[in-house]
């Protein structure tokens, strides 16, 4: 339920209010509040005050330029600049407070701001975009801006009024007030999604005939080129056989025709030189191949030889070394034992000094040394010789030389082959081909002409030109296949779906639930306004709307003349008008539970008679029951029976209307 409670507006530099501002707290004030106004800057010839221009109607600009961005009058003509106070033409600033939301609207600069009160403090939800906030502004009041006018604002010149509306504006307000734009907004997407369904069906089917039509063109094709294929091979099979029937008679006439004693030599010795041919091509590859394992042997042989004869070299060389430190050994061992048969006191018959067996145990010493030295160098040597296996080398280089003797003979052996083949061949090659006949040579030509002709045509039989046009065609034919059955399948999805967007299309149209809904509170709007007009004009005029809010007008005293409502005056059409706006606020709070808490009567009395003016009074009276009634009126009548309620005074100086305390 939106209770749309209106709690405060404020308004700075906005139409004729100035820097200093405007705000009213509407929970301050009573519910029926006389809007007064004083233009000092407007006197007549007698000085005397006007009260008009001292901006009593734009109290009501307040809250609707705020909620919409547009104005109650002109708003077609109004740019949004038009609403900046003309002298200060910057900083407008706009605020309404209702319910649990705030909004600020602003202009030089423009902004667009929302509030949402949660406990004491208030927080901005302001969506990213104007449109945004604007949308969400309109969810959280409920009423389009031409449901927000006919219900809650009722100016001079009944611009804003229902029954100034045409057709499709009436029932666009009054499905507004019902709260019935969200199936309005569900029929117009039903719509969009059937259009765009339905597009999408033709699009597909076109398409699809447009594959199938191809389709076939391409089975059009395979059976064409499989008839042109049969015909091909029917003509070429035809030509294959006439040519085997000549080669055949070409045959028999060759047979008749008996070959002498010296052909048949000829053709023999021709059938033995090519077998001999045939042999000695053969044996020059298998001698070729004796030849080069041969060599190969006798590479490896020269190389094993080179390296006997190296490590026999190097044996010679350590035997010889070896013998060396051997004799430097025995040396040694001989100088040990003299010295070691020195006595102590002796003369030494090299220094001729006596001997002292401590001089000469270094000496033995030493020659001990020197011993092992040379020793170790002995036990290398011999190592290095037992690594030089000679006879190894040798068994290898005797089996090789028998593996090399062997190709040898095999050389040898083939020579005397290919030598006997030659001499063979030659006998052969020496056999003159006779003097043939003519005829035959001609024959045996076109026999070989006609078989080779026979040949080639075989391979064309097997190898049709169509075949790889026919398998191209079928390949086209596979994919044509897939592509019309996906087709098919999205052309069945949209279709299963049509049925469903129809029926929503249907029920969320004008005939529709919108319908079945306005068509039900047809009957509580008729006894509404026969309500008021019988408080606004004691029944002497009666109006009810049939189910396609077409009204009709007649008096009471004659039911049977119908009236219309461009031809009446202009105070009857205020009382129409009126109870017109207030049966739909009626109807508004009982279909929604939704009503603004304010109302504005812009000179509501303008063209009613003084009878007139108490209906009018009384209605007040009624709707400050259940909501705040602001009116401004020059009517002396109804000033005087307003007398005691409370006053909103604004004065106008020097442009500027200020409210006054």
């Amino acid at each position: 339920m939106k209770n749309l409670k209106f709690k405060s507006a404020f308004a700075q530099n906005f139409l004729p209010f100035g820097p200093e501002g405007i705000k009213i707290d509407f929970d301050s004030i009573g519910n029926i509040v006389l809007i007064k106004g004083e233009n000092i800057d407007y006197k007549d010839a007698s000085s005397r005050e006007s009260s008009n221009g001292s901006g009593k109607s734009s109290i009501q600009e307040i809250i609707v330029w705020t909620l919409f961005g547009k104005t109650v009058k002109n708003p077609k003509k109004l740019n949004k600049n038009d609403v900046i106070h003309n002298i200060h033409k910057k900083n407008c600033k706009t605020e309404v407070c209702f319910d649990s939301y705030k909004v600020q609207r602003g202009r030089a600069p423009d902004y667009l701001k929302l509030w949402k009160q949660e406990g004491d403090d208030w927080v901005e939800i302001t969506q990213g975009k104007s449109q945004d906030t604007q949308q969400r502004i309109d969810e959280e009041i409920g009423l389009s801006y031409e449901a927000f006018l006919s219900t809650s604002i009722f100016t001079d010149d009944q611009s804003n009024c229902f029954l100034e509306a045409d057709a499709a504006k009436k029932r666009e307000i009054v499905e507004d007030l019902l709260l019935l734009s969200v199936y309005k907004q569900r029929f117009e997407n039903s719509k969009v999604l059937l259009k765009e369904n339905k597009n999408s069906l033709r699009q597909l089917t076109s398409e699809y005939e447009l594959l199938l039509s191809n389709r076939n063109s391409v089975e059009t094709k395979i059976q064409n080129s499989k008839n042109s294929d049969v015909l091909w091979k029917n003509n070429k099979k035809k030509e294959m056989s006439d040519a085997l029937i000549s080669v055949k008679n070409k045959k028999q006439k060759l047979d008749q025709i008996n070959e002498d004693k010296d052909m048949q030599e000829y053709k023999t010795a021709r059938e033995n030189s090519e077998k001999i041919n045939k042999e000695i091509e053969s044996s020059n590859v298998e001698l070729k191949e004796v030849v080069e394992k041969k060599n190969d042997i006798k590479k490896l042989i020269d190389d094993q030889n080179k390296e006997i004869i190296s490590k026999k070299e190097k044996i010679r060389n350590f035997e010889f070394d070896k013998k060396t430190k051997l004799s430097e050994v025995e040396k040694n061992n001989k100088e040990i034992k003299l010295l070691e048969r020195n006595e102590s006191g002796q003369v030494c018959k090299n220094c001729y000094s006596k001997i002292d067996p401590e001089n000469y145990k270094s000496v033995i010493e030493k020659y001990k040394d020197k011993n092992n030295d040379l020793n170790s160098d002995i036990n290398k040597i011999e190592n290095s010789i037992l690594s030089l296996d000679v006879k190894l080398d040798e068994n290898s280089l005797k089996e090789n030389e028998k593996i090399y003797q062997n190709f040898y003979k095999q050389e040898i052996s083939l020579n005397k082959k290919l030598q006997d083949y030659r001499e063979e061949f030659l006998k052969y090659s020496s056999v003159k081909e006779p003097e043939s006949n003519s005829s035959k040579k001609v024959l045996e030509a076109e026999i070989e002409m006609l078989s080779n002709k026979v040949k080639e045509m075989k391979f064309e039989y097997e190898n049709s030109p169509y075949k790889e046009i026919i398998e191209g065609f079928e390949k086209d034919l596979v994919e044509a296949d897939s592509v019309l059955s996906k087709k098919k399948e999205s052309i069945g999805e949209i279709e299963s779906q049509l049925p469903y967007y129809e029926f929503w299309t249907n029920a969320f149209g004008d005939n529709g639930i919108r319908k079945w809904i306005v068509d039900g509170i047809i009957p509580a709007l008729n006894s509404r306004l026969e309500y008021w007009m019988q408080v606004l004009d004691d029944n002497r005029i009666k109006i009810e709307f049939n189910n396609q809010l077409e009204e009709t007008i007649h008096k009471t005293l004659d039911e049977n003349i119908e009236f219309y409502y461009y031809t009446m005056s202009a105070g009857q059409k205020r009382r129409l008008n009126l109870a017109v706006n207030q049966s739909f606020a009626h109807i508004m709070m009982l279909t929604t539970n939704t009503c603004p808490s304010i109302c504005f009567l812009d000179e509501v009395t303008t063209n009613i008679d003084p009878v007139g003016v108490q209906g009018i009074y009384n209605m007040i009276c009624e709707l400050s029951e259940h909501r705040q009634i602001f009116i401004t009126t020059h009517d002396t009548d109804l000033l005087n029976m307003l007398s005691g309620c409370d006053t909103l005074n604004l004065k106008m100086e020097n442009a500027v209307s200020k409210l006054e305390v």
